[in-house]
This record gives structure tokens, sequence and C-alpha cells, in this order.
């Protein structure tokens, strides 16, 4: 049974590649789609942490589409970074996600800050990082 859950969670977050220019990178995940509106909280703590790496100006959700644009400084990083980055994070919320469905809409915001600044801090020398590695228990409280 976990591996059918785990096989229908990348089906639905696998980021596939929509439309790129150097510095733009336009993803569809399907999964956006689907986030509840009692959810917003985790389309909002995705889009900081996704902006949080060194060279990520800016990262963009749209329920409506299911896509995701990210804005990135093309000196600084390559596509591959990015979706190396995207598939680590994604692996990590995989792995939290009974906390993020968990979580009230009021502490999402101050969850979103403090993940962000991890993530930063994890990414500050490549932007990807190990999949495997464990958020801090500290990030959820």
């Amino acid at each position: 049974m976990k591996l059918l859950e785990d096989i229908g969670f990348w089906t639905q977050v696998r980021p596939r590649v929509l439309h790129r220019l150097p510095g733009r990178l336009r993803l569809r995940i399907p999964l956006l789609k689907r986030i509840p509106d009692d959810w917003l909280n985790v389309a909002e703590i995705l889009e900081r942490v996704i902006a949080a790496p060194q060279g990520i100006v800016s990262a963009r959700s749209d329920r409506r589409t299911g896509s995701l644009l990210i804005v990135y400084d093309a000196d600084v990083l390559q596509e591959s970074d990015i979706l190396g980055f995207l598939h680590a994070l994604l692996e990590m919320l995989r792995r939290n996600r009974d906390r993020l469905r968990g979580m009230p809409n009021g502490r999402a915001a101050r969850v979103a800050r403090q993940l962000e600044k991890w993530v930063r801090a994890q990414t500050r020398q490549r932007p990807v990082f190990d999949p495997k590695v464990t958020i801090p228990d500290a990030i959820w409280s």
C-alpha cells in the first residue's frame, strides 16, 4: 500500500517543463490543481521554500492551471540545478506530508519562514541538497 501511495504522490508532483527561457522556467505540477482551499498554506510554504536558494528570484504557483513559474539568475543556476533542487525538496515534503496536513493555517506563515531560512542555509554552497536530509523538529513548532 505504501508503494502505491508513493507512486501516486510522484505522478502528482513530478515537475514537467512546459516552457523555458534563460532565467525563466514554467513547470506543470498536477498536484497544485488539487490543493483544496483549506490547504493554501501548503502552496504558500512551497513558494517561499522554492525561492530560498541563492539564484532563484521568485516562485509563483497557479492552482488553476497547476503550473509553477520560477524566475532565476541564469548566471548563477542552470535548469538542471533547479530541477534537482525541486526533486529533493518534494521528496522531503513527501516524507513530512502528515505534518503539513495537520498544520493549522495560522501557523503556516511562521513554519514557511523557518523552513525558508533552513533551506537557504542548506543551499548556500550549492542549490541542490540531499533529499534524505531531515527537517529539524524545531521548524515545525
